[in-house]
């Protein structure tokens, strides 16, 4: 397992340590890992800090339950509907299983079927 990787389990005050731990061996050190936490996002800001690509699987599953709850009240409150019906909703593709193509497919098709009534 690489370096980064045992630093990104234990997460940001493993980093810190290390830029703090690089400074005080030799200033350009502590520099240089101070420039990689911050460009990698790792310190939540930076080229990808907004993306939170570093979270860990049980952080990334209570975000993901926390956005549904949020998108669930928001959709009950200003329609007065379920937004996990899924009679709510004309068609729904999981383009992760089959594919991004397969969304052209199907509008391809259903283009095809309503033009001909």
């Amino acid at each position: 397992m690489p370096i980064t990787a045992k630093l990104d389990e234990i997460g940001k005050p493993a980093w810190i340590a290390l830029i703090i731990l690089g400074f005080m061996a030799w200033w350009p050190l502590g520099l240089s890992v101070l420039a990689f936490t911050i460009w990698s996002g790792r310190m939540g800001c930076g080229y990808y800090g907004g993306q939170d690509r570093w979270l860990r699987e049980e952080p990334a599953r209570q975000l993901i339950d926390e956005t549904d709850a949020q998108r669930r009240r928001f959709f009950e409150n200003a329609f007065g509907v379920d937004w996990s019906d899924p009679l709510e909703y004309h068609i729904t593709v999981n383009t992760g299983r089959l594919g991004p193509l397969a969304v052209d497919l199907v509008t391809l098709l259903a283009a095809r079927h309503w033009s001909s009534r």
